[in-house]
Formats: structure tokens, sequence, C-alpha cells
């Protein structure tokens, strides 16, 4: 139930953050890889994928430079993937799907025609879909003031179960209720029961901090912030260091987080201390296993980034996320 305060934090947040175009029969969804180069193995797997949204009644269309760098080793050149993308916003595509993550997504930032398509983006309400270094325009999008959605990447999208399928077609074609309130957290600490409220930010950890380190500031654009991060194969100090850059804006209300190692979650033994050292029993940490690099037909929970939402905490050491409506 939402009450008085929050319907009126509520307004306000509506009247800057703006929803991404809700998809339908026949909305078309450009596909895109620019933090990494698409293999042989990629393009078999993203052809299945693509055949579920042509399934939803979906147009999809691959960008050249997807398929471009299949013969070489050197990565799609940022300046190409920019130009594709903003030939694709001019021509009224409806979404921008990201085929696949890697390690190289940041040297976007670098490019002044970076900052022109985020803005066509965001003036036309294009949906960018992704996860992991699909952050590198999620966040700054939300900067623009548009949501996004945090899905699984496009290229594996087929070997991911029906629960997983299912939360990605309510997010992008519901009007009214993309997303259902989610449950399943684990706290980390004895959190006091109330509610929190704010941005729902979510994203990789490493590109999120990127983007806060630059032009992006979001923990000082809105007063109030719910951080939802994920990251693997990153060391216990270098989690440290990042999450306590992040965790000293006073905007940040929350902590939701998901990190692996090598494909294993690490143990709360291990995160515990850290945990306590940066958050204390001051921002409320939650461990939720549904997002980040959830691997086979484990359940991905397709998030909002960029949405108001609200935080339930309960006696029973459980928690609830509502997210609240955009127009």
């Amino acid at each position: 139930m939402i009450d008085f305060k929050t319907k009126k934090w509520l307004r306000q947040q509506q009247e800057f953050l703006k929803r991404p175009k809700v998809l339908k029969r026949g909305s078309s969804v450009g596909v895109v890889a620019f933090s990494d180069r698409m293999t042989r193995r990629d393009i078999k797997d993203l052809r299945q994928s693509i055949e579920i949204l042509e399934e939803w009644g979906l147009k999809v269309i691959v960008s050249k430079h997807v398929t471009r760098y299949l013969l070489e080793k050197n990565l799609p050149l940022p300046d190409m993937v920019i130009s594709e993308m903003m030939t694709l916003a001019r021509n009224d595509v409806d979404a921008f799907y990201c085929a696949k993550g890697g390690f190289a997504a940041n040297r976007l930032f670098h490019y002044q025609d970076f900052e022109k398509l985020l803005r066509i983006i965001a003036r036309k309400k294009i949906a960018v879909l992704g996860y992991s270094d699909a952050t590198t325009i999620q966040v700054p999008l939300i900067y623009h003031n548009l949501a996004s959605y945090y899905a699984p990447n496009l290229t594996h999208l087929h070997r991911r179960g029906t629960e997983t399928l299912n939360s990605l077609y309510q997010a992008i074609f519901s009007q009214t209720r993309p997303f259902q309130k989610i449950n399943n957290f684990f706290p980390w600490q004895n959190i006091n029961p109330g509610k929190v409220r704010g941005v729902l930010i979510t994203g990789n950890l490493v590109t999120m901090h990127d983007c806060i380190a630059g032009d992006y500031n979001l923990l000082t654009k809105f007063p109030e912030i719910i951080l939802a991060v994920e990251e693997v194969d990153e060391s216990l100090e270098n989690l440290e260091r990042l999450l306590s850059t992040m965790t000293s804006y006073s905007s940040v209300r929350a902590l939701i987080i998901n990190f692996k190692k090598r494909d294993v979650d690490y143990s709360r033994k291990q995160l515990k201390p850290m945990i306590r050292r940066l958050a204390g029993s001051e921002i409320p940490v939650l461990w939720y296993p549904s997002f980040g690099h959830v691997v086979g037909k484990k359940f991905f929970r397709t998030l909002g980034s960029g949405w108001p939402a609200q935080l339930t905490l309960k006696k029973n050491k459980t928690a609830e996320l509502e997210f609240l409506p955009l127009n």
C-alpha cells in the first residue's frame, strides 16, 4: 500500500523519469553488441533467440557490427556502433537489445556522438534491454530521465527457462504492470522494519562505478536511491573499494547485491565482514539471487532500471520490493 508521502514523492519522480515505449506486435528491435565481438557459435545461438522475439510478434533488425567481426580478433569500432545505433534510432526503432556482454563497453563514453545517441534514445523513449555491460547505456539514459529494462542478454535467451521468458515478456509488453512484487530477498544484517523508497538503479558494479565517476553521477541527481548491483569474478578487495565509494553517498538508502566468483556465489562468511564495514546497520543490504550472472535455466528476473520503487522491510527478516508506476 502506498501512503500519502510516497504518492507525493512518486509524482515528483514521474515529472522527470519516463518509461520507455511499451512494445507490441509489430514493434522493431535493433540487436547490438557494443562490448565484445560475436563468434560463429554466438551467431548460431542468437538466431535461435531471435526466433523467440519473432514468435512474440517483434520485428528484429541485426546491426551490421554484430556479424562484421566474425573473422577478426578486434572489437567493433565504437564510432561504427554509435553510428549504426543512431541510424536505427532515427528510423524509429522501438527497442535496442544487447546481444552480448564483455569488458570494453565503456569505450563508448569517449566518443562525442555517444551523448547525441543518448539524447535521441531518451527523446524517442526507445527501450534498452540487456544486463552487465548494457549498464554503459542504461545508467547514462537514467541521467537523461529514461528508464530501461535490466534483462538477460539476447544471445543465450533461448537457453533460459520459461519463468525467465515470462518475466521478460511481461516487462516489455504490459501496459499497467510490467513487474511483479519481489519477496525472495535475503537480508545480510539485522534490519529494522519499515519502508525505504528510491529510484532503483540496476546494473553491473564496475560499469556503474565508471558512469558515476564520469559525467553520469546518478547518486547526486536523485536524493533517494536503491542500488541493485551485480558483479562476476572480482576480488573481494575490488568489491569493497567500489562499494565503499557508492555507499558513501547519502542518497543510497538500500543496497541489493549478487556477486559471483567462477559461477559460484560468494559465501555469507566471506562477504558479511565487508558488508558490516560498509553499511553497518544504517543501510539495509539484501542478497537477491535472480539477477546478475545467473547461469543456465535458473530464474533471471527482468528488472526496471531507473524505476521508482518501494522496499518494505519486515519483522521476520524478510523484505518485499514493489515497482511504482511510470508514465
